[in-house]
């Protein structure tokens, strides 16, 4: 797996890591975190690319896109830095798909896509994120309903697991653990 992930790295432009493992502080209205992202690439022309290792399947772009963003991560890490990089992105490193999934200012890579807004998405993460931070801070904790992986809309999707059940049966069965 690492060997396929460093042959996609060497075929691609080229570019410099900046920063791996950078720890980061950053501070959303009340609250204050402490981060730790995991790349931090320059390219020759100057553009960063911040960059997240992830090995999951259902990775998704268009969750930094909402207001406040369903998967704030890589925009909070992205309002930590100055200056805010030219684009954020997953690296997705998996047996059956490995590459970029992201977006940014420009097609800085294969699987970042252009987002003509890029310029005023930083401020937008940012005044939607401190509403969210004021908000929890206030005492409304309040679950919002979300799409599951599973179609799952109510209020408590995110906190339950009553929709793995039919697959969890049907493993178990598969299994014929009685024997």
């Amino acid at each position: 797996l690492v060997f396929d992930w460093l042959q996609l790295e060497c075929e691609r432009p080229a570019f410099a890591v900046e920063f791996a493992e950078a720890r980061l502080r950053t501070r959303i209205g009340p609250l204050s975190f402490k981060m730790r992202m995991d790349r931090l690439d320059r390219l020759p022309g100057g553009e960063l690319i911040l960059i997240d290792y992830k090995t999951g399947n259902n990775l998704s772009k268009k969750n930094w896109l909402e207001m406040p963003p369903q998967e704030p991560q890589l925009p909070l890490y992205a309002l930590s830095i100055d200056p805010v990089p030219d684009a954020i992105c997953f690296a997705q490193v998996r047996p059956d798909k490995m590459g970029f999934i992201g977006i940014g200012r420009e097609q800085l890579l294969d699987g970042i896509e252009e987002q003509r807004n890029w310029k005023e998405l930083p401020g937008q993460w940012k005044e939607s994120l401190e509403l969210l931070a004021q908000k929890y801070v206030d005492g409304d904790t309040r679950v919002f309903a979300t799409e599951t992986p599973f179609g799952r809309t109510d209020s408590l999707a995110p906190l339950h697991r009553f929709a793995e059940q039919d697959q969890l049966k049907r493993w178990l069965q598969s299994k014929d653990l009685d024997k």
